[in-house]
């Protein structure tokens, strides 16, 4: 009964993307999985951009980590929702594709669980590229395919998740759409960074991908 209530509460949820990551966030192994993905970038004062930030949850706590802290999604409802709950990060309505900053201006651009959505991942890639400083760093968060049912079911049982907490884990595995580290990878290297690096979490089941914007030595 419990699991059924769970799984019903996602659905409702479902309806109203902002309110499912409010959610979500609140959850431990989701929450921690998000910290430890932004933890090496925890630099007070300086600035970062969160694209896709449905909410502003994780934007909240980043501007929490005395960040300054931009951050943009396409969604009028979900910025609505952010805005009312923080007023210390700086939001607008924009498509991820074309960012309204201009070059260089952000030591750090990050993105959770967004490029796997996205048409042209690749673009949007370069455009967090663009919006970076040189020497900073842009870093994603993405479902890797090793994140099946049946490694989901491993996870499960590992954790002893229950309630709403095992059905939204349950959820997100069966409709995230899924990337390979190596194409990842590839759109990095393509659009300029280096030092590229990644990381797995979530025992292994996603994956966080680091890369610094190269300095122009001649600028």
């Amino acid at each position: 009964m419990r699991q059924m209530i769970g799984y019903l509460q996602v659905m409702r949820l479902m309806l109203f993307t902002s309110n499912l990551f409010s959610t979500l966030f609140e959850l431990t192994w989701y929450k921690t999985m998000l910290e430890s993905w932004l933890a090496p970038l925890i630099t007070p004062d300086a600035k970062i951009l969160e694209v896709g930030c449905a909410g502003g949850d994780l934007s909240r706590w980043l501007a929490d980590k005395q960040m300054q802290v931009w951050a943009v999604d396409s969604s009028a409802a979900s910025l609505g929702k952010a805005m009312h709950i923080s007023g210390q990060v700086h939001f607008a309505q924009a498509d991820a594709h074309h960012l309204p900053f201009p070059d260089g201006y952000f030591d750090f651009v990050v993105a959770a669980s967004l490029i796997n959505v996205v048409d042209a991942p690749d673009a949007v890639i370069g455009e967090m590229h663009r919006v970076c400083r040189d020497g900073g760093t842009v870093a994603v968060l993405v479902p890797d395919q090793l994140f099946t049912v049946a490694e989901a079911e491993k996870f499960l049982e590992t954790e002893r998740l229950t309630g709403f907490s095992r059905a939204a884990y349950s959820t997100w595995n069966r409709l995230a759409r899924k990337m390979h580290a190596d194409d990842v990878y590839r759109y990095f290297n393509e659009c300029g960074l280096v030092n590229i690096s990644s990381n797995r979490l979530l025992d292994g089941l996603v994956f966080a991908m680091y890369g610094n914007k190269l300095i122009n030595i001649n600028s």
